[in-house]
């Protein structure tokens, strides 16, 4: 039920613009700016109801991951299909595979990410933080990958003492 509101916006935005489109415009009688409105209107909700509805599955994924694994996937790669062009979809399911215990899952999800989006520093953040235990000096790579990215980050400072703790160990 929740779903079908979401989609009442594109209902709502295609019955505003189809008063106008059936008339043809005369020269002079002023539907001209009003047809450009429309177009500017069904623009508008074309290029933000997709990216919104990403950012819904997103939430619902990390919202019910515990009570449903299999459908918080689904709604991710729903979010991925929506809005290709944000690597939140993946650093979710990442995170998400993480927590249920799929380190494989998770690492693949991490390094995806990455190479959709190369020039942000969480995607290997986060596999480092994932391999910091079990494999450190691929941990150390992903943080000095992650450093120059975002050179004032107090977590990837963190995580690299850490790191360097253990090893002292």
């Amino acid at each position: 039920m929740e779903r079908a509101e979401e989609f009442r916006g594109f209902a709502l935005a295609g019955s505003a613009c189809a008063a106008g489109l059936g008339a043809r415009p005369r020269p002079g009688d002023g539907r001209g700016w009003r047809l450009g409105i429309a177009a500017a209107a069904v623009a508008l909700t074309l290029t933000t109801i997709p990216p919104f509805l990403s950012e819904r599955y997103v939430n619902d994924a990390y919202a019910g991951w515990r009570d449903d694994l299999g459908r918080a996937y689904d709604d991710l790669d729903r979010a991925r299909s929506l809005n290709p062009l944000t690597d939140s979809p993946l650093l979710a399911e990442g995170a998400i595979a993480d927590a249920a215990g799929d380190p494989d899952r998770a690492l693949e999800a991490y390094r995806e990410a990455i190479e959709m989006r190369p020039e942000e520093w969480g995607g290997h953040f986060l596999i480092a933080e994932l391999l910091a235990r079990e494999n450190p000096a691929v941990a150390r790579r992903e943080l000095a990958r992650a450093r120059p990215l975002n050179p004032n980050s107090p977590e990837i400072e963190e995580l690299s003492e850490r790191i360097a703790e253990r090893a002292r160990e």
